[in-house]
């Protein structure tokens, strides 16, 4: 596997080992989609009470269920459960995982707060109640609109490198 930048090249690659906490663990390799054994990660589309779909992945099969929102990203979430499962597999024991994205084709205008209900809708449409809640950078400020408008959802909210309130060195 040829490593460019931060980027990994799988072309031709059919699999690879890592070693992770002193075992070997062997990735299948499927166009740009990695998948490790006993992984149970499905790539999800929720459709919005609105019309708008948003991707999540969902992973776990504890009785516990756990909602985590990431930062802003460049590119959606599709096809990335398979390597959110085995990056966050710790979890996987105790939790059912839900990762969100931000919904498809959101218009350059959106803002946490509609950004929040969309996540509180897709949770009310999957009948996720009661979650630990993580939120990190721009999800941390999302879960805060989350909890505050819809605390039924929110058993325990965990913030990460985040922001109370958007300030001029934030734009």
């Amino acid at each position: 596997v040829d490593v460019i930048g931060d980027d990994f090249d799988l072309t031709g690659v059919e699999s690879f080992k890592l070693k992770v906490d002193g075992k070997d663990v062997v990735g299948k390799v499927s166009g740009s989609t990695v998948t490790f054994p006993g992984v149970n990660a499905e790539n999800k589309t929720v459709m919005l009470p609105s019309g708008a779909e948003m991707y999540y992945a969902k992973f776990g099969n504890g009785s516990k269920l756990l909602a985590m929102i990431p930062g802003l990203n460049i590119v959606d979430m599709s096809g990335t459960a398979n390597n959110l499962a085995y990056f966050y597999r710790k979890f996987a024991k105790d939790f059912t995982v839900y990762v969100f994205d931000r919904r498809k084709g959101r218009d350059p205008g959106c803002t946490l707060r509609s950004m929040a209900e969309d996540v509180a809708a897709a949770m009310k449409t999957l009948n996720i109640n009661q979650a630990y809640v993580v939120g990190v950078s721009q999800g941390g400020m999302i879960a805060q609109y989350l909890a505050a408008k819809h605390p039924e959802l929110v058993k325990r909210l965990v913030l990460g490198v985040t922001a109370a309130k958007t300030n001029p060195l934030m734009i």
